[in-house]
């Protein structure tokens, strides 16, 4: 350990606060997806009967209803991450990383220790994942409008959330009295966690460990900084 510096905890994603968190989302994605659905379908079948049948204004409340079935969609994801959340805590509890210093950075290292939960204190090793995602704003597929202000005109694009994995290594860990130490190197070609709106870098360490028929697992989120620069 570097002297003067303390070990730093690391929370797993895993918590009460979060999976309360992720239904009250769930909740209001929900409701605004019920909403969407009903007011696009309900327009979609009025255009749909009105004179001149399939015009601009059906294929706009066409996709709306379409975005309406993937934000429920999305819901019911976010549901089952919930409760797969709040069953793992209330099987394992709260678990927390630890970390030693110096602190990731670019073309550095990650070096810290994990106290498994007492269910599965028996494993005889982890397996420990660290890995960058990109997240970024990608066009989704254009779609033609008319001359209504409030349909997109042809050739406009729709940005949707997505990810890039830009890099990840798998390994594994003894563990020892209950309590496993990991290390892992991080290249020098990869981007600092960094969060620029809806877009950014996250680095994320992922441990598993099992035992007595018990799965174990549990998401790090890990602040790396930028390299130091060159004297």
């Amino acid at each position: 350990m570097v002297a003067g510096e303390e070990r730093r905890i690391l929370e797993s994603n895993t918590s009460r606060d979060n999976a309360a968190r992720m239904w009250r989302q769930a909740r209001n994605i929900g409701v605004t997806a019920l909403v969407v659905v009903a007011v696009s379908a309900y327009l979609l079948y009025s255009g749909l009967r009105a004179p001149g049948g399939f015009g601009p204004e059906a294929m706009f409340w066409g996709f709306g209803l379409l975005v309406g079935c993937m934000l429920a969609l999305g819901a019911v994801y976010m549901l089952v991450f919930a409760w797969k959340a709040q069953a793992s805590i209330d099987q394992f509890g709260e678990v927390n990383a630890v970390l030693e210093p110096p602190w990731p950075v670019i073309g550095g290292g990650i070096k810290g220790s994990i106290d498994l939960p007492a269910k599965v204190a028996g494993a005889k090793e982890i397996e420990a994942l660290l890995c960058c995602t990109e997240y970024f704003e990608a066009p989704s597929p254009t779609y033609a409008g008319g001359t209504d202000p409030g349909i997109p005109a042809t050739g406009s694009a729709v940005t949707m959330p997505a990810q890039n994995l830009k890099w990840k290594e798998v390994r594994r860990f003894p563990v020892n009295a209950g309590v496993a130490a990991f290390e892992f190197d991080v290249p020098a070609n990869q981007r600092p966690s960094v969060q620029q709106g809806s877009s950014g870098s996250v680095w994320e360490l992922t441990v598993k460990a099992s035992s007595g028929g018990l799965e174990f697992s549990r998401v790090f989120i890990v602040n790396v900084l930028p390299s130091a620069p060159q004297a």
